[in-house]
């Protein structure tokens, strides 16, 4: 899935495990690939989070767009 600012981009590697109705993507950079971190389920706060890469740092419009794919994937979800 592409993003506003098409420097970073999702994609799906996996079903959850502990909760099939939800999937784990892969947050990569565009430019060469890096994968930059992974957006989950997050069974305790009933949302998907963003786990970042050691190491790494986002630049606020990097943060908007990750923000905007979790606030997509927690819309698709409601009934």
């Amino acid at each position: 899935m592409k993003t506003k600012y098409e420097d970073i981009h999702f994609v799906k590697v996996a079903d959850n495990a502990n909760n099939p109705e939800t999937s784990v993507w892969s947050c990569l950079n565009n430019k060469n690939s890096l994968d930059l971190g992974t957006v989950m389920w997050h069974d305790r706060w009933r949302q998907y989070c963003f786990f970042p890469r050691s190491y790494m740092a986002f630049s606020m419009r990097h943060l908007v767009d990750i923000q905007n794919f979790i606030k997509q994937l927690m819309e698709e979800r409601k009934p």
